[in-house]
């Protein structure tokens, strides 16, 4: 079965695993740009999704099925503002 298959699998909490470094804000980050909550889960949301495709990839996944899971409006659904 494929690794990307549903929400949990694209949109899960563990794929940012590797990655939280890409969320991580100094103070002048925060000084600079504000967050809102649904910022931040929009950031949160794209760093799973990403998660989610590396994890596939390592799971040695083919590149056609990983194309074929990733489906770019259910995306913009969940992540909105970023895309």
């Amino acid at each position: 079965m494929p690794v990307l298959f549903g929400d949990e699998a694209k949109f899960g909490v563990n794929n940012r695993q590797g990655l939280l470094r890409l969320l991580r804000r100094d103070g002048e980050d925060v000084a600079k740009e504000r967050w809102h909550t649904k910022d931040q889960e929009a950031y949160e949301t794209i760093i799973s999704y990403i998660g989610g495709i590396w994890i596939a990839m390592k799971a040695s996944e083919p590149s056609a099925e990983i194309c074929r899971n990733l489906y770019p409006s259910h995306l913009s659904y969940k992540a909105g503002s970023l895309i």
